[in-house]
């Protein structure tokens, strides 16, 4: 398990805890299977950026947060790195896939 991984997993975990959400519970609210939450909090999956919005929102925090080291003394600059990190990164990914998208619309033409 990679560092991302490790305080992806380990956050979810202590979130759905401290909201006495069960794995299957967790599961049922965003849409998912139990079995699914089980991997990503042992850092076997890694989830898409529409299940790691839906696991925000579950637990009401922004998506970044689930991302943030526990028990850091400048909370602020961390989420303000982190984020800027993941929207560079999404814009990479929404780069990728646009060039993809038209690379095969101009093989259909």
């Amino acid at each position: 398990m990679n560092e991302i991984q490790a305080l992806l997993s380990g956050n979810l975990k202590k979130l759905r805890k401290e909201h006495g959400l069960s794995q299957a519970k967790l599961a049922e609210q965003i849409h998912t299977a139990a079995n699914y939450i089980s991997q990503i909090e042992q850092g076997h999956k890694f989830p898409s950026p529409a299940m790691l919005e839906k696991l925000a929102n579950a637990f009401e925090v922004n998506s970044y947060q689930l991302f943030i080291p526990q028990n850091v003394e400048n909370i602020e600059e961390i989420e303000e790195k982190i984020y800027q990190d993941l929207k560079k990164t999404i814009g990479l990914y929404l780069k990728e896939y646009a060039l993809l998208f038209d690379k095969k619309t101009i093989k259909k033409e």
